[in-house]
């Protein structure tokens, strides 16, 4: 009875510690390591997160992660970009490199939008930051500060000249005391700025507080194909299998240090881009979302955009830009319905009524949220003043099918016009002859070239530059 009792206690004993083994293993992770101007390094793998971190201590670096998925290492920081994938988004890619960031990938920061103020100061009419702003009144205040302390000076002047000529001493010692009082005040604000620095520099530093740009959730973020750019190995699970959606391995990092990291490819043709769709992932473009939800993919501002092509797969010059299409105005639609109609012979009186009502039924049948591809190129010869934007094409659906042209989308149109990114304006808005339909939401707007009022014939106080 004693032996069953010892052989029984022995195998629990095997079990549980293979269970810890097994537990152990499963702990394990790819350790990171990062500087300030150097990034995160691979220093090997760590039984647990604390055992990395004091691995990192140690040697004077900054535990970044320990990680067992793709999805926590440092390549697949979000906050990390490297310079060619800030400057498709339009972003600032900063000089510094971060310590939780894999060497080559910094922060990117939003583009600064010039703010136009109210009132010009000293003849300047835009700023981009309240550092800005702030120093620049500190150096129209001081101009203004110098001028008054020679006016001062100037008729503490006269006053002297006065006084001595009448014996009047005491007028003179006045004179005297507001010269010495106007010098020691324009001092004074010359060395504020010294002075402020001596006390406290950050009083005189003004740092524009900025967030960084995170990368977008929808496609995969730290994707084998990411890992090959940044020279790690990666084995594909299956041989030939890396597309979009397919598994492989990083095996070992740029140094040849041996790691074990599990992937997954984003690579798709013709421009697609590889989407995290309902836990699956699957290549698409702009032009194959043609309504509100796409094979689980929701059409919204923030998805649709994420859709635009890279910059390397666009035509040269072109901007070509994915925006969520919530209607087509009426008169693309009621253009279509007159298109359409069979005229035998004479016209029929109910053409109006037919027209309209086909228009209608097209305009909310053909696009009811979706994606639109705006083909703007300002490179040719299509934008040569601001009308042209007017008919800027629109695809979705067959991205070769046109969905619309830019005056049949009220909002798009707006900030296009507004912006003017080929530089033809200044430009305006005006309403086209569907002035009653506009106000009723149906109607359309056109783009114009915007008359410039001249400086000297503005109202004064003003600072528009144009008549909308």
């Amino acid at each position: 009875m004693n032996k069953i009792i010892l052989a029984l206690s022995l195998s629990i004993l095997v079990i549980c510690s293979g269970v810890g083994i097994v537990n152990a293993q499963d702990s394990a992770c790819n350790c990171y390591c990062g500087n300030e101007g150097v990034g995160s390094e691979l220093i090997g793998l760590a039984d647990s997160e604390s055992d990395c971190s004091t691995v990192c201590e140690s040697q004077g670096d900054t535990h970044v992660s320990c990680s067992a998925e793709t999805e926590t290492t440092p390549l697949a920081n979000p906050l990390c970009w490297n310079k060619e994938e800030c400057e498709e988004t339009n972003g600032v890619w900063a000089d510094e490199q971060p310590a939780e960031c894999e060497a080559g990938y910094h922060y990117c920061y939003p583009e600064p939008e010039d703010i136009s103020l109210g009132v010009s100061i000293g003849g300047v009419e835009t700023v981009q930051d309240l550092g800005t702003y702030i120093n620049l009144i500190y150096t129209y205040g001081l101009s203004i500060a110098g001028i008054l302390v020679v006016v001062m000076i100037m008729i503490a002047g006269a006053m002297y000249i006065i006084g001595s000529r009448g014996g009047n001493t005491e007028e003179v010692t006045k004179a005297k005391e507001r010269i010495s009082n106007a010098l020691i005040g324009l001092v004074l604000l010359l060395s504020s700025y010294l002075i402020l620095s001596i006390i406290n520099p950050d009083t005189v530093e003004f740092k524009t507080l900025q967030f960084e740009k995170i990368k977008p959730s929808l496609f995969i973020i730290g994707s084998c194909n990411a890992y090959e750019d940044a020279g790690y190995t990666v084995d594909p699970v299956s041989s030939g299998n890396e597309s979009c959606g397919d598994t492989g391995i990083v095996s070992k990092n740029p140094s040849g240090q041996s790691m074990e990291l599990e992937c997954t490819y984003d690579f798709c043709e013709d421009g697609n881009r590889c989407a995290n769709v309902g836990g699956e992932q699957k290549c698409l473009s702009c032009g194959t979302v043609t309504s509100e939800v796409v094979d689980g993919f929701t059409a919204s501002g923030a998805n649709c955009s994420q859709l635009t092509p890279p910059a390397s797969d666009q035509p040269s010059g072109a901007e070509y830009v994915c925006h969520h299409i919530k209607d087509v105005d009426f008169n693309n639609a009621v253009s279509e319905a007159f298109g359409n109609l069979e005229l035998v012979g004479t016209i029929p009186i109910n053409i109006g009524i037919e027209a309209i009502s086909a228009a209608v039924e097209s305009a909310n049948s053909k696009v009811n949220g979706a994606c639109g591809l705006v083909e703007l190129n300002c490179s040719n010869t299509e934008i040569k003043s601001c009308s042209d934007y007017d008919n800027v094409t629109v695809s979705g659906g067959d991205p070769s099918q046109k969905m619309a042209e830019l005056d049949s989308i009220e909002d798009l149109i707006g900030d296009y016009c507004t912006n003017d990114p080929c530089g033809v304006g200044p430009c305006t808005l005006s309403a086209g002859i569907g002035d009653i339909f506009l106000e009723i939401g149906t109607g359309w707007v056109n783009c114009s070239d915007a008359e410039v009022i001249p400086p000297d014939e503005r109202p004064i106080g003003s600072d528009f530059n144009l008549v909308e």
